[in-house]
């Protein structure tokens, strides 16, 4: 099923420790480990997964997918920036996180918006700042 690589939050359709995977999750876990706050660093995705999905017609998050995608299932921002020229890009508002699709591909990596999420989120937090990766 489709997946998202970066959320910033977990969708309410996940359960168990699906809900863990997710960027305030870990971060919280860090504090609850003792790290200082000031010495958490918050990733800004630059690539993501990609899926090939069963039905063109169903491509929200957790969509049945056939197997990986365009790539070799990874997909860096460049090739995302092309990517969403001809599809264009849809936001999960729950999630924080942006995906697109065209035909049968689905993609998520993370864009302007979501950086400007996770951005806001560091600083509401006293965290320590961000990275691209």
């Amino acid at each position: 099923q489709t997946g998202y690589s970066s959320p910033l939050y977990p969708k309410s359709i996940e359960t168990d420790e699906a809900r863990q995977y997710n960027t305030e999750w870990s971060a919280a876990y860090l504090v609850e480990q003792g790290v200082p706050r000031n010495k958490i660093l918050i990733g800004l995705e630059g690539l993501g997964h990609t899926f090939q999905l069963n039905d063109s017609n169903i491509h929200d998050f957790a969509a049945p997918v056939v197997g990986t995608g365009y790539g070799g299932g990874w997909m860096t921002f460049i090739e995302y920036c092309l990517l969403v020229k001809t599809a264009g890009s849809n936001w999960d508002d729950e999630a924080k996180v942006n995906y697109t699709y065209y035909n049968d591909q689905w993609t998520n990596v993370g864009d302007v918006r979501a950086a400007a999420e996770k951005a806001l989120f560091v600083k509401a937090n006293s965290y320590g700042g961000a990275f691209t990766f």
